[in-house]
């Protein structure tokens, strides 16, 4: 959506959408430390370095390229002065120094609820949340809070402010998976600035997210077809090719594909190995991953789990290991595969939008209500 939002700016603004920013946003703002180009906040020396929950240091996931391909999204470099400037200019309607630098019709459309994106707080001291053009809203103790969060490989982040009350608070943590522990920090933090009796104690923490995850046992699953007939190469016009191997697939791709999930599954403990799972196996190269595992759920139904995966390590430890958003065992959607005449003819993705689609509501076939269908060739 924001990747089509900013194609559409490129093509009326007759620019990049990056240096569309970086004129109408940053340069007025006086934001001259925020950037979308990885290599020059690198250059300024003040880049920080992300780490795993398990204290593995990760490189940057964006590159000049991807930086560019991913900037409506997100992926700005940012430090806590400029961002002092951005969430004092929300605070005060889109105004800074006595310059409209975001129009009064613009700041509205953004920052108001359009949807609901969580219906059922499980705070009773929350609302529920709306959701606009990048912007969540909630009441929290009956204080209206405008927020929103974020994260790559390695780095969290929490942005927010109080329209009514004048406060923003922006925090930033070079540690992944973090959104959770800042809301927490966020609540303190707005408890002391409204004068409210602290709600959290000192033991409270995101028990959900952060508990011990158990891998997922497909011994037990019955398999219609060998695993050998669901391996081979899928493709989509959006995505690409890419081949799944399965644990007798001969080629040297999949010797090496297999290798880096073996060499990182033993060193992390991460169950049996690959030769005796039912693990599909692919190289994933894209923003968010490396590689692909595909474990048997039931039938022709696979979990999928895009994952990084770090066989020599990264940095001074060349321990192996691997990073995956959510966790290792949280699959981030299924993969059904449709058989025709005994044959495996492509796959459809689904579970990625995070909620039910129309799609999915609407038709039947898998083909048809797919997030994402893949072609077998």
């Amino acid at each position: 959506m924001y990747m089509v939002a900013a194609h559409v700016i490129e093509t009326y603004a007759g620019q990049s959408y990056t240096s569309f920013v970086q004129e109408r946003l940053f340069a007025p703002l006086g934001m001259t430390s925020t950037t979308f180009s990885p290599a020059e906040a690198e250059a300024s020396g003040k880049m920080t370095h992300g780490w795993t929950k398990e204290g593995r240091r990760v490189p940057e996931c964006f590159n000049e390229e991807t930086a560019l391909a991913m900037a409506g999204p997100g992926g700005i470099i940012s430090n806590a002065i400029d961002m002092a400037k951005w969430i004092s200019t929300w605070i005060n309607e889109g105004v800074h120094d006595n310059q409209t630098v975001i129009p009064d019709y613009v700041y509205k459309n953004v920052s108001y609820s359009y949807s609901v994106a969580i219906d059922h707080p499980t705070d009773p001291e929350h609302s529920i949340v709306g959701y606009g053009m990048g912007w969540g809203r909630f009441s929290y103790r009956g204080h209206d809070v405008v927020w929103h969060s974020g994260g790559l490989s390695g780095l969290s982040t929490l942005v927010s402010f109080l329209p009514s009350d004048e406060i923003g608070v922006t925090l930033f943590a070079n540690g992944e998976d973090k959104v959770e522990p800042l809301m927490l920090v966020l609540k303190r933090i707005l408890d002391s600035a409204l004068g409210l009796t602290s709600s959290l104690s000192h033991t409270s923490s995101p028990s959900a997210r952060n508990a011990t995850q158990t891998e997922p046992d497909a011994r037990n699953a019955t398999l219609s077809l060998s695993l050998d007939a669901f391996a081979g190469t899928y493709t989509n016009p959006g995505y690409g090719p890419f081949t799944l191997c399965s644990p007798s697939s001969p080629s040297s791709y999949c010797t090496q594909v297999q290798s880096d999930f073996s060499v990182v599954d033993n060193a992390q403990g991460t169950g049996a190995s690959v030769s005796n799972s039912k693990d599909l196996l692919a190289a994933w190269s894209r923003v968010w991953s490396s590689h692909v595992r595909m474990r048997h759920q039931h039938d022709v139904v696979f979990d999928v789990y895009l994952t990084s995966l770090y066989p020599d390590g990264y940095g001074k430890d060349t321990t192996p290991f691997a990073t995956k958003e959510g966790g290792i065992w949280t699959a981030d959607g299924v993969a059904e595969f449709v058989v025709e005449e005994g044959r495996v003819v492509g796959f459809g993705l689904s579970g990625f939008v995070g909620q039910v689609t129309e799609r999915a509501r609407t038709y039947e076939g898998v083909r048809d209500r797919a997030e994402v269908w893949f072609d077998r060739e």
